[in-house]
């Protein structure tokens, strides 16, 4: 999944942003990367989601340092993670 709005793009589920392929997953405490171009370190990520229908519940997450699989790290992306999906 990929979304570009006014030159800043964000991803997930892809090879380099691993995340959950299905909506509804049956476990607790998933990870989640998240992808966002151009760098900034200005930039933050926010992930809001919901538990069985639940309520809306977010969690921040973190920057991390990361370099594709193919060891072409592309200097202009910076990425994201969270574990704590779930665990609360």
């Amino acid at each position: 999944m990929k979304f570009t709005h006014e030159g800043l793009s964000l991803w997930y589920g892809t090879e380099d942003a691993p995340a959950p392929k299905d909506v509804e997953v049956l476990r607790r405490g998933i990870s989640v990367t998240i992808g966002v171009c151009p760098l900034s370190l200005s930039n933050t990520v926010v992930l809001r989601y919901r538990i069985n229908g639940g309520i809306v519940q977010t969690t921040s997450c973190h920057s991390c340092p990361y370099r594709p699989r193919d060891g072409q790290g592309n200097t202009s992306v910076l990425y994201f993670l969270t574990s704590e999906v779930g665990n609360g």
